[in-house]
């Protein structure tokens, strides 16, 4: 189960948050430690000068988004605020928590960005492969804590036709006021996010650098 909650931290999960139904996640620490180095005359390895290592926490997120989730997820991928379906992105990235309970236990991640986005989906006539939009997040955060509980009373799972998933049949590309017709598409978004950790073990500073945009479309020769 996943949620999450903008807004102001320190931020508080309750059955207002967004509950989201996700198809993976990936999100974690790699914690390794230091201090094996030293050469001190014995093949004994004192365990004094084992420290920890300072780690980041990542993974990606995929999801296969409606219009109502693309209304939250936009300005988090491109900073900015939607004003009548239209979005000015900015350079400054918000962020958020997220919750999420994965059976073993639950856990926090605090402070997330959005590193990078990935639309994609293709036509599959006939076949069985799904035709629906997936987004893939990678989302950086500064914390991740386990322990968590989950809020009482949930937020409800969202079944209204405006959650539901877009379908590939449904996409439009307009170039120079033309539209194509395409089997495939993909659109990148890479915030170029470079962290810091500055008197801490995890990240305390995270930064959007130059934002990259790539489109790929397969579809028809047109002259």
């Amino acid at each position: 189960r996943l949620l999450v909650q903008d807004g102001n931290a320190p931020r508080t999960f309750t059955n207002t948050s967004e509950r989201y139904a996700l198809l993976s996640e990936s999100i974690q620490s790699n914690r390794i430690l230091q201090g094996r180095r030293r050469i001190v005359g014995t093949r004994d390895l004192y365990s004094g000068s084992i420290r920890p290592h300072s780690y980041v926490i990542a993974g990606d997120l995929v999801l296969q988004p409606g219009p109502a989730e693309l209304t939250k997820w936009l300005p988090r991928i491109l900073g900015g605020t939607l004003n009548a379906g239209v979005l000015t992105p900015a350079d400054t990235l918000p962020s958020f928590d997220m919750l999420l309970d994965r059976e073993n236990g639950i856990f926090l991640y605090t402070n997330c960005q959005v590193a990078r986005a990935v639309f994609t989906s293709s036509t599959a006539l006939g076949s069985e492969q799904e035709e629906l939009l997936e987004l893939v997040m990678t989302i950086v955060a500064e914390t991740e804590t386990d322990g968590q509980t989950w809020p009482n009373p949930e937020p409800a799972i969202n079944n209204a036709a405006e959650y539901a998933p877009y379908m590939h049949s449904e996409g439009a590309l307009t170039i120079n006021s033309n539209s194509r017709l395409c089997d495939s598409f993909n659109i990148m978004i890479d915030n170029d996010i470079f962290m810091r950790a500055r008197g801490s073990l995890t990240p305390n500073c995270i930064r959007a650098g130059d934002r990259r945009i790539r489109l790929q479309t397969r579809n028809l020769f047109i002259t």
